[in-house]
């Protein structure tokens, strides 16, 4: 698959950084291609019920 790498800063409460995010016109719909650079920093909790969806963000903090 054909893919487009992009810088994207992402601003979420008092983060902000940079990743490097990858982007395809080949598939259907969209869909998470990479989880290096904020994967790494939250765990993210899906919450499907109700009549509006959501999720919730959790900071990890690693050890340097």
């Amino acid at each position: 698959m054909k893919s487009y790498a992009h810088d994207v800063r992402l601003v979420i409460g008092s983060d902000n950084f940079k990743i490097e995010a990858y982007f395809s016109g080949e598939m259907p719909q969209g869909a998470l291609l990479g989880r290096n650079g904020f994967f790494d920093k939250y765990v993210v909790t899906f919450d499907p019920r109700g009549d509006e969806p959501g999720f919730e963000l959790t900071r990890v903090h690693q050890k340097k």
